[in-house]
This record gives structure tokens, sequence and C-alpha cells, in this order.
């Protein structure tokens, strides 16, 4: 039996975040930005961080959840990671994929695969500053290989990545 495959947009909602550069605070909330975002689960610890209007003004649109992924788009393309802490809001370039109808781990590791990551690949535009499109990041075709595999896919790589976490 052959993969099917869905859309992104089919089994996962994107929401992109705002284009504009805040002003930053010594104190507040986090915003992740594509400099924050690294494979794995996401770490808060060194974002910079914004005031509680700037923070309602950039979490308007997403709430993060444990489980959610972080997509970057722009410049380091395609890079993304985890949601483990949900109290972030999005910077500039970057995209968040809330599962629907598939493990978010499943999805995790599906996003991160040869097959995925070379039609991010295919889809990046711009000579100077390559940049990944809420479109083409829509339509990836992610893999389905039925509920059971992808439960069995997502153990097998979560337990790894807890180990590598460790």
């Amino acid at each position: 039996m052959g993969a099917e495959y869905s859309s992104l947009a089919e089994i996962a909602e994107v929401i992109d975040s705002l284009h504009k550069t805040p002003s930053y605070a010594s104190e507040g909330f986090p915003m992740v930005r594509v400099t924050d975002v690294k494979y794995g689960t996401l770490n808060l610890s060194n974002t910079f961080l914004v005031d509680e209007a700037t923070y309602s003004e950039f979490s308007r649109r997403y709430k993060p959840s444990l489980g959610d992924v972080v997509i970057t788009r722009v410049g380091t393309y395609g890079v993304t990671a985890r949601v483990g802490e949900a109290m972030f809001c999005l910077g500039q370039n970057t995209a968040a994929i809330i599962p629907k109808s598939i493990d978010s781990r499943y999805l995790y590791a599906a996003l991160n695969s040869e097959f995925v990551r070379a039609q991010i690949e295919a889809g990046v535009v711009g000579s100077t500053q390559k940049t990944l499109s809420l479109k083409h990041i829509k339509a990836l075709m992610i893999p389905r290989l039925g509920s059971f595999n992808e439960a069995e896919i997502a153990e097998t790589i979560g337990a790894l990545d807890d180990r590598i976490t460790l």
C-alpha cells in the first residue's frame, strides 16, 4: 500500500505573523523571531520581549498551544520547532501550523522529512532574501500513512526527540 497525500491546508491551520517589526521591551512577553526557531522544541529563553500592548496586538490571530509547529518564512526559511511552552507571540517572518486532523509529532516529522524539505526548497522565491510564501506552505503535500502508522512514527520520533532534549 502506497502513501496518500494531503495538503497541509487540509490537515492543519496555517497562521501568518504580522508583517511589521515591534518595539522591544526590557521585560514582558516572549516574541518568537526567525532566529529563535531551531529544530526540536521551541526554546523561549533567549527571545526578545514585548510589552503587554504589543503582545496583545501580535497574538490576536494566534494563541499558541502545545504541539503546534512554528515555521520560518524568510532568510533561514523552512526551519520548524514544536511548541512546548505556550506563552509567546509570533514575530515577523514566522508562521504557526496548528494540526487539526493529524498527530502533531507525526506532522513535525513529516515537515522535516526529505520529501517535504524538497518541496520547501522548490517553492522558495527571491534571490537576495529567500522567502517561503504562506501559499506555498499551505500547499505542501504531507504523506498520510493511516492513523496507526502515523501514531507509531510519532511515538518513535517523539521518543528520540525527548532523548535528544535530555
